[in-house]
């Protein structure tokens, strides 16, 4: 049975697997958009957290990946608004440029439901951003990333599982950082 599954896994995902595919791994390799390791890896990240999070009875192996991320965020969400507060603490800020954009997260529930969906520990900045000492910012467009902002500096921006991301997003990041807090003083 194990040999039947693995003629199912691509051979860019192969070497990934130790010993004989689990039903999680041929999922993930099913439905990894591009057969490297990096993307297959980060895809059965999200299938396993998906089938963890749900009921048995609720996860569909035979999701593609679109829908595979929308159930993960939505159970995550439902984790989270157990444990977080959904008050908002800031009002709504935005920003655009050179194709990314940046939104101002205004709840504890908004950051921990980042950091989990993102997989980092962003949820630990929740009650320093609800007192106003931090600034979280969910980043989309040429990259998805988020940032944490203190004052007129990016305090960190990372993608999913802390990757690094791109000179060009850190650029971002810090017009956001400048921005956000020139916007904060003529509000103050």
């Amino acid at each position: 049975d194990a040999f039947i599954r693995l003629l199912d896994i691509p051979s860019g995902v192969l070497p990934t697997i130790m010993s004989g595919a689990d039903e999680d791994e041929t999922v993930a390799a099913r439905i990894t958009p591009r057969r490297r390791r990096p993307e297959f890896l980060q895809t059965l990240h999200i299938v396993r957290d998906t089938r963890r999070m749900m009921m048995p009875a609720e996860f569909n192996p035979n999701w593609g990946l679109a829908r595979m991320r929308r159930e993960h965020e939505l159970a995550t969400k439902a984790i989270m608004q157990r444990n977080y507060s959904a008050k908002t603490f800031a009002p709504d800020w935005r920003f655009e440029d050179g194709g990314f954009s940046a939104e101002l997260l205004t709840s504890q529930l908004d950051i921990a439901t980042e950091g989990a969906t993102q997989h980092h520990c962003v949820a630990s900045y929740a009650r320093t951003a609800a007192k106003g000492d931090y600034a979280v910012f969910r980043i989309d467009g040429k990259e998805r990333a988020t940032a944490g902002i203190r004052g007129r500096m990016v305090d960190q921006v990372y993608g999913a599982c802390n990757t690094t991301v791109s000179d060009e997003c850190k650029v971002f990041a810090q017009k956001v950082a400048t921005r956000y807090a020139a916007a904060s003083r003529v509000a103050a």
